[in-house]
Parts: C-alpha cells; sequence; structure tokens
C-alpha cells in the first residue's frame, strides 16, 4: 500500500514502454468493462470509423480488426507508441458519441496484447482474428461479419 493514500499500488501488467515502440506488430484486444455488449448499433458504427480513421494516421500498417459485441481485436504494426495509440482511439470513441449525446462504452484502463512473434505468420494472426465472430455464433462466414477488415479480406458490408 501507498503510505499516503492507503490505497493498494497498481501492479503493472505492460512491458517496459520501450516494447511497445518501434514497429513491431501486434495483436490487441481492447474489451468493454464487465464485458458488457456495448459495442452494438451507432456506438460499433463510431469504433468502426474511428479505427479507420485512426489507421490512415498509423505510422504504419493497421493489418486488420473484428469489433464483438463487447470488445475489439486489432492487428497493428509501426505504430510509434502502442499505449498512446489505444489511449487515443478509446478517448476518441468517448469524446465522439459523447458530442453526439451518445453513451460511450466503459473502457478498463487497460487491454491485452500479444507481440507476434517473428515465427509467426500475419496471415495467420488476421484469419484468426476474422474468424471471431464465426466462433462466437455471430455469423457462419468470416465475410459475413461487416464491422472487420483485414487488409486484402474487406468484409462483406
Amino acid at each position: 500500500m501507498n503510505a499516503n493514500d492507503q490505497q493498494p499500488e497498481r501492479k503493472t501488467i505492460r512491458l517496459p514502454a520501450d516494447c511497445y515502440r518501434g514497429g513491431d506488430a501486434f495483436s490487441v484486444t481492447i474489451c468493454v468493462a464487465g464485458r458488457v455488449a456495448a459495442l452494438v448499433g451507432p456506438v460499433r458504427d463510431t469504433v468502426h470509423r474511428m479505427l479507420v480513421a485512426q489507421s490512415a494516421d498509423n505510422k504504419g500498417p493497421v493489418y486488420g480488426w473484428v469489433v464483438m459485441p463487447d470488445h475489439l481485436h486489432v492487428l497493428i504494426a509501426g505504430s510509434e507508441d502502442l499505449v498512446r495509440w489505444v489511449r487515443l482511439f478509446k478517448s476518441g470513441v468517448t469524446s465522439s458519441l459523447k458530442r453526439r449525446g451518445g453513451n460511450p462504452p466503459n473502457w478498463p484502463r487497460s487491454f491485452y496484447e500479444h507481440g507476434v512473434r517473428r515465427n509467426e505468420r500475419l496471415e495467420v494472426v488476421a484469419r484468426y482474428i476474422l474468424e471471431n465472430p464465426v466462433r462466437a455464433g455471430l455469423c457462419d462466414r468470416f465475410d459475413k461479419w461487416p464491422w472487420s477488415y483485414v487488409a486484402g479480406m474487406k468484409a462483406a458490408g
């Protein structure tokens, strides 16, 4: 505990900051707090638009994403600072929804990431991301889920 405020010190699950800089590829999962299905309707559309916008601004490729009802996956490389990218994404979605009178999702402070290893093929990781709605029973084929994108394989919608 911190003696000043009697609160337990937060344990970081993050790697050192330099690990998230320099262009390596990461598979990122961003969940809604409590895994509440908040990424639906206008919220999901805002999330999708923000992914498109931030992908254009990234210093490297955003290979793909899929928006699920309670979380999203992003396959990204080249970000100057992945932690900052995620923070800007969450705050951008929240700000955009508040401006329109919408109800933004309750984002936890953190996110999950997996550094894509050199022996892993990006195509395999991308396919795994695309198949998420199929595994969840939301559609029968990945190309029928309209809230996803993987470079070279645009989902129908």
